[in-house]
């Protein structure tokens, strides 16, 4: 039993460091309701998550993210919505230029409500303005 235990446990990490180069450094556009419906996108740095409105460039969101296999935790930083320090659970799935976000948690109804479960599409740079 000990000599499988190393090896899982390198699949384990590397699986999960796979699963988070997936998303940092990159941005997934889509149709949210904030409250009305927006072209936003997401913007993934390292640790942490804009939703920025794709026309203007303006941050209505700022969120902190961890990813763990094919979930992703949320936390509020700043921002609009009134979830304050409510984290909320969402499986995702990458597939080519294609972002898929599930649901599996999410206690406050606005950041629940606003389209993340949804169909995004990966941006390339030179089609979105600059974060303000």
């Amino acid at each position: 039993m000990k000599k499988y235990f190393f090896p899982l446990l390198i699949c384990i990490v590397f699986s999960s460091a796979t699963s988070f180069a997936q998303l940092a450094d990159t941005k997934w556009q889509g149709t949210f309701y904030i409250p009305s419906e927006n072209e936003c996108y997401l913007h993934f740095k390292k640790d942490t998550l804009n939703l920025v409105f794709a026309e203007s460039g303006d941050i209505i969101e700022a969120m902190k993210y961890t990813v763990s296999g094919d979930t992703l935790t949320l936390s509020k930083l700043y921002g609009g919505s009134p979830c304050e320090e409510t984290a909320a659970l969402y499986k995702f799935k990458v597939n080519a230029d294609k972002l898929k976000l599930s649901i599996v948690s999410d206690n406050c109804s606005a950041r629940a409500s606003a389209g993340l479960d949804g169909d995004l599409t990966k941006v390339i740079e030179a089609t979105i303005k600059k974060e303000d």
